[in-house]
């Protein structure tokens, strides 16, 4: 796996432009606030994992259970499943993005005093679920699921599928699996560079979660240019007269 670490903005633009996914093809994306966590499905994770099986006994559960609440399930048992994964529930999917701007969105949304990581992959197989069954998953398989959310639309969203835990969570060569690592102090800058492109928490979660979100960081930019007795700042009066 090849890892770097960057030293300014420019230095990530660099290797996305370089990565670019064509309609899910090449390159896909992963952005985690901790450089040093594992890249593992919520069901292998701590307090989740049983054994081999035991998410699989739950998502039938959850199927079963997930009547009460929609009036009906995708036919497809892949699509079913990432249905759950999209509402919580621990599976062996894993989130990835087409869009690399989102996958460094959640690098560097949390943990200002951590390093956040971008993962680069291109999976060796693709999924097709009118082919396979839910009982023969396999390792780092990538699945690109229906839009069923505008979340999962906006955020260009892929899933790999894993099988074995604690087998390594990808199959990865030197060729396509890349780690990109971002310096805890280089957070907040990447954060204001993703704004102005329109990347903020009410793209990434288009409903009234990601609206509050977006309106509370605000709040709290206002808040540290009060404490900093700058109430003359231009952004403070600009926001007074007309919001933003």
């Amino acid at each position: 796996m090849k890892e770097v670490v960057i030293q300014s903005p420019l230095d990530i633009h660099k290797y996305f432009t370089t990565s670019r996914t064509d309609h899910g093809f090449s390159w896909w994306f992963r952005g985690q606030a901790n450089a040093d966590w594992d890249i593992l499905p919520k069901a292998y994770r701590d307090g989740y994992y049983i054994d081999n099986g035991f998410d699989l006994r739950q998502f039938k559960i959850w199927k079963r259970k997930a009547l009460a609440y929609l009036s009906d399930l995708p036919n497809n048992e892949w699509e079913c499943l990432a249905l759950s994964q999209h509402h919580g529930l621990a599976t062996r999917l894993l989130d990835w993005t087409g869009n690399p701007l989102v996958a460094t969105y959640f690098a560097v949304s949390e943990l200002n005093n951590a390093d956040g990581a971008v993962y680069l992959y291109q999976p060796l197989r693709m999924l097709r679920p009118d082919e396979s069954k839910i009982s023969d998953l396999e390792q780092g398989v990538g699945f690109i699921p229906s839009p069923i959310s505008p979340r999962i639309l906006n955020q260009r969203g892929y899933l790999t599928i894993h099988s074995v835990h604690p087998e390594p969570p990808i199959h990865t060569t030197t060729n396509n699996f890349m780690k990109i690592i971002i310096p805890a102090r280089m957070k907040r800058e990447l954060r204001f560079h993703l704004e102005a492109y329109g990347i903020d928490s009410s793209y990434i979660f288009p409903d009234l979660n990601g609206l509050s979100d977006f309106i509370n960081s605000h709040t709290e930019k206002l808040s540290s240019i009060a404490r900093q007795h700058t109430s003359q700042h231009p952004t403070f009066t600009r926001y007074l007269d007309k919001g933003w």
